[in-house]
């Protein structure tokens, strides 16, 4: 039995974009924030700050730091100084500003493809928990294992659904399985954020909410994003080659000044469901603590309710 190729082996931690740190409620009343407002940014930030040294403690139990990199925004740089420390400073990936999940996501993976072309990755959102954890190093190594015999696919962890949340992505696997003791399954469609009827749907038919937990080989995300978004890919890659190296930084900077936001989950993975399995979390608990941004009626509905200072 040959020995997996551990040394091919990398993380990256993902750190999503946080809420709005003004409500609509206060510009509506058109009050300064104030004292109030500036503690909850406070406690925001440590419990941010907080969630990726877990993730980054989560990690280190699995892979050196020098095989995990960071993708986050120049303000959770500010945020997550200290927690840095812990990895090289070259794999952090510090993006200008927030653009979807789909950019950073691409962006760690042209840097991986340069760093190691046998890459195999796994991608961590830092705000969410699992218990018991050592069960969950368990699931993740077998997710390596799974990419590695099977590159073709992309393995995504899925938690057990038990209540509606239309705010998730939900996981249709198809009742074929490809292994691992029949925890290994094919998707047959993958839903984003569905409608309150979609989910309540999804629930009965026993559907897994996507953790976003994903593992695979780097050139097989590379080729389904190639596939789904060939403009972004191709745009980003001549700005990540080799040559351009020396005006790097002021490339990314421009792009991301003009780019629209890109979405990993919409515009990726549910077009590419033909290259994705499921591997259930099974008897691992999991919560995710990531920051809703409220939508805009929520917003304007709250607004509407409170009484206007005076």
């Amino acid at each position: 039995m040959r020995e997996p190729p551990l040394d091919h082996r990398w993380a990256v931690v993902l750190i999503p974009a946080g809420a709005e740190n003004h409500s609509f409620l206060e510009v509506a009343r058109g009050k300064d924030p104030g004292a109030a407002v500036a503690s909850e940014r406070l406690e925001a930030s440590a419990s941010r700050e907080e969630a990726f040294e877990r993730t980054l403690r989560r990690t280190a139990q699995l892979l050196p730091s020098s095989r995990t990199l960071v993708v986050l925004t120049e303000s959770q740089q500010r945020i997550c100084r200290d927690a840095l420390a812990q990895i090289p400073p070259d794999n952090a990936i510090i993006q200008p500003r927030d653009k979807g999940s789909l950019p950073g996501i691409l962006w760690s993976l042209l840097r991986l493809r340069n760093l190691d072309r046998r890459a195999v990755v796994a991608f961590f959102p830092s705000e969410q928990q699992y218990s018991p954890e050592e069960v969950f190093g368990v699931r993740i190594a077998e997710a390596f294992e799974v990419a590695e015999l099977n590159p073709q696919f992309i393995v995504l962890l899925g938690a057990p659904a038990d209540r509606l949340a239309a705010d998730y992505g939900w996981i249709l696997p198809k009742q074929s399985v490809l292994g691992n003791g029949g925890s290994l399954r094919p998707i047959a469609q993958f839903f984003e954020k569905p409608s309150t009827d979609e989910a309540r749907d999804l629930l009965n038919r026993g559907c897994l909410w996507s953790t976003f937990v994903m593992v695979g080989s780097a050139s097989s995300f590379l080729e389904i994003i190639e596939a789904a978004v060939p403009d972004l890919y191709r745009t980003f890659a001549s700005i990540l080659g080799k040559r351009q190296k020396a005006n790097e930084a002021e490339l990314v900077a421009r792009f991301y000044g003009i780019a629209e936001s890109w979405d990993f989950s919409t515009q990726v993975l549910s077009m590419n469901v033909s290259r994705l399995a499921v591997l259930g979390l099974g008897e691992v608990g999991w919560s995710d603590e990531t920051p809703r941004k409220p939508t805009l009626k929520e917003r304007f509905d709250s607004a509407a309710a409170a009484p206007i200072a005076k």
